[in-house]
């Protein structure tokens, strides 16, 4: 149509690293855009966009509890009691029957997903002046899943997945005008707002000082310094400038 425009746009992508047994394995990626523009009338014009992505990275791992003394970083040092403990392709080994599992392989997979909307908006209200508004919200989540080598005993339950895993929420408004006193002068205000909130198993119930197990006098206590430990707030912003242009 003469007054609208329509746009979109879907990527898919897979990354497989080739002969890998411990480390990330592949990448998968999918990704959907839509955009929107329509001119309502000739002083109003109305845009908009949409789009989801999702990145999905497996990895395998492998725990390694036997190792009884050697240099750094240990050299073929197992115990004599599981001499293969480094194999990838050894069995779960324990002790003793009934014992925490000292070896064995591990998995996870993270996946990412961000979701996007916005909205924005131009009103020629005057020959001379402009109004300008737009919205912009982001969303972010991450997951985690952890697999276990079968046959192993583990002194607490299974890893559950992890829901929160980097996941934020971000918010953004903004609200403009120019105006054109004449060909030479211009002058423009606005407000600005921002919001961010983060949700992350790493940081949440975040303490600057980690006690020593029983003992919280211990001289090993850990003393952090709360970098990225905080990240919730938001911001309001009132702005205004002045061009000039020169010629005639």
């Amino acid at each position: 149509m003469p007054t609208l425009g329509v746009s979109f746009e879907a990527n898919w992508s897979n990354q497989d690293y080739d002969q890998v047994t411990y480390g990330r394995t592949k990448i998968d990626r999918q990704g959907y855009f839509a955009s929107l523009n329509w001119a309502a009338m000739p002083t109003l014009r109305f845009n908009g966009f949409a789009s989801w992505e999702e990145f999905k990275y497996p990895s395998n791992h492998r725990y390694i509890g036997t190792i009884a003394g050697g240099p750094t970083p240990p050299s073929g040092f197992c115990t004599t009691a599981n001499p293969n403990c480094f194999d990838p392709n050894a069995p779960p080994f324990q002790a003793s029957p009934g014992s925490t599992t000292a070896s064995y392989n591990w998995s996870s997979a993270t996946k990412d997903q961000t979701w996007m909307v916005g909205l924005g908006g131009d009103w020629q209200a005057m020959d001379a002046l402009l109004i300008s508004a737009s919205y912009l919200y982001v969303k972010n989540k991450g997951n985690a899943t952890f697999g276990i080598q079968d046959g192993i005993v583990l002194n607490n339950p299974p890893v559950l997945p992890i829901d929160n895993f980097d996941n934020s929420t971000q918010q953004y408004f903004n609200l403009k005008g120019t105006w054109n006193y004449n060909k030479n002068w211009s002058f423009s205000g606005g407000y600005s707002y921002a919001k961010y909130n983060h949700d992350d198993i790493a940081t949440n119930g975040y303490q600057y000082t980690l006690p020593f197990p029983g003992v919280v006098t211990n001289t090993s206590l850990s003393y952090l310094n709360g970098y990225d430990a905080y990240t919730d707030g938001h911001s309001n912003l009132f702005y205004g400038f002045v061009t000039y242009r020169f010629g005639r």
